[in-house]
């Protein structure tokens, strides 16, 4: 609410506004408190202790509740582990995975923006080749065939 009030006088000196120093400064509090789950998403989504804590030591006036907030149920959840493969490699090369990565967010010095890898799933052996486009990949796999088949 808005009375047009004055609240301080001081001295401009320069466009700086100095308080005598004689004045002790003053401080207006309003009387409206927010709401515990506004606190709670402008912190950062704190736990309930902590922000009860938080707010309480800094003696800020809050109403309301803690609740379930939805965000925090969603990202703080944990998954569950992934289950036991039943693929089972008995030797190198019998299974190989890819996976093509990018466009990268900065180009590299050689102008590369895309990334394919291989993972050899008996050895866990990782190769990795940058590309300029991603359809190098049809390009880089029988480059790739030839090099394991020939190392192995």
């Amino acid at each position: 609410m808005s009375t047009g009030a004055t609240l301080l006088r001081g001295l401009n000196d320069g466009n700086v506004y100095k308080l005598p120093s004689s004045q002790s400064p003053q401080s207006f509090h309003t009387q409206s408190t927010t709401p515990l789950h506004l606190w709670h998403t402008r912190l950062g989504h704190p736990g309930s202790r902590s922000l009860l804590h938080s707010l309480k030591s800094s003696q800020i006036n809050f109403h309301g509740q803690s609740s379930a907030c939805s965000l925090c149920l969603a990202n703080k959840s944990h998954k569950l582990p992934f289950s036991s493969s039943s693929l089972v490699s008995s030797r190198p090369l019998q299974f190989i995975f890819s996976d093509v990565w990018g466009p990268a967010p900065f180009v590299s010095i050689d102008n590369f923006r895309y990334y394919v890898i291989f993972v050899d799933h008996f050895s866990r052996y990782i190769w990795l080749y940058p590309m300029k486009l991603k359809s190098d990949v049809s390009v880089l796999f029988p480059i790739f065939k030839n090099l394991v088949e020939n190392q192995l």
